[in-house]
């Protein structure tokens, strides 16, 4: 259902206007990112007070391999007419030549599609993006904003990178959430991360003991740019430094009931994911120490990047 979650702030009892909405429907073979259609010819899905809505981008793309090709079958044809390898040669020949095969290929290529899911929680106040990529993150953004969505980037009281970073040091044995608070939640460690290396380059584990004096050593003076970490036994998800966001989303221990159609399995899928994860944001954000400011950030929006 969702693989991942870029995790907003939106005011609780938040329910987008639909006529804003129907907007900035996706057309076909229109170029950008719209709201698609979901079900019943309507872009938005509310089930049990939860809503769902999609991010259709549509974009045309020439494989590069496919650009080189036609290139240097240009250029060979250009040799044999002219027998001015040269000139062929040339930087400024061989860019003029890529442009005019770009341009070539751009009016055949196909337009494709692909779908980002957004998830409002209206009784818990979050809005939720299926993705970690700051691009597809901010085209979504974007979307949101020109459809009078509101919602602000939450500013936890810890930073993530230094909950992970003390995660793997005390091998999970921490006191986290909010001081004075006792956590019915516990975190645990996974056997996948990623630190902070020299000269912008990564450290990874990936599946392997995390409590060993290598990783320990290598913390000293580096961060934790993500870690596998597990909720309880119902959720395992890899954590990242930096925005609110956890990626490889994966329930646990659950068996899927029965549905005598599609749309009423789609439908039990997004009720379990959606309670599942509501609990997760909600021990995340406790876990780091509670949210700064929370009652003004409920009235911004996010400004784009």
């Amino acid at each position: 259902m969702f693989k991942n979650l870029t995790i907003l702030r939106s005011p609780q009892g938040f329910m987008p206007d639909i006529n804003r909405i129907n907007e900035h429907l996706s057309i076909p073979n229109e170029l950008g990112s719209k709201w698609s259609i979901i079900r019943n010819n309507e872009p938005m899905l509310n089930i049990h007070n939860q809503i769902l809505l999609v991010m259709e981008t549509q974009k045309k793309s020439i494989p590069a391999s496919v650009v080189k090709k036609e290139v240097e079958i240009r250029v060979k044809k250009f040799i044999t007419e002219t027998g001015d390898e040269a000139m062929a040669k040339s930087k400024s020949f061989l860019r003029d030549m890529k442009e005019t095969v770009v341009e070539h290929l751009w009016a055949k290529a196909f337009v494709t599609s692909s779908f980002t899911k957004i998830w409002i929680d209206p009784v818990n106040g979050y809005t939720c993006i299926d993705s970690t990529s700051k691009g597809r993150v901010d085209e979504a953004v974007n979307l949101m904003i020109m459809s009078g969505m509101k919602f602000s980037r939450p500013d936890t009281k810890v930073d993530a990178g230094n909950f992970m970073r003390r995660m793997l040091i005390s091998d999970g044995d921490i006191d986290y959430g909010h001081v004075g608070q006792d956590c019915d939640f516990e975190f645990h460690v996974g056997r996948s991360c990623e630190i902070e290396g020299e000269g912008g380059r990564s450290i990874r584990y990936k599946n392997e003991p995390l409590d060993t004096e290598e990783v320990k050593t290598h913390l000293m003076s580096k961060m934790v740019n993500k870690l596998e970490l597990s909720l309880d036994d119902s959720v395992s998800f890899v954590l990242h430094k930096g925005a609110l966001a956890v990626s490889k989303l994966d329930i646990l221990g659950t068996n899927e009931a029965d549905a005598e159609s599609k749309e009423e399995q789609f439908d039990n899928d997004f009720i379990l994911a959606t309670g599942t994860y509501s609990k997760l944001v909600a021990a995340l954000i406790d876990a780091l120490g509670g949210e700064v400011s929370h009652e003004s950030q409920q009235s911004q929006e996010v400004e784009h990047a």
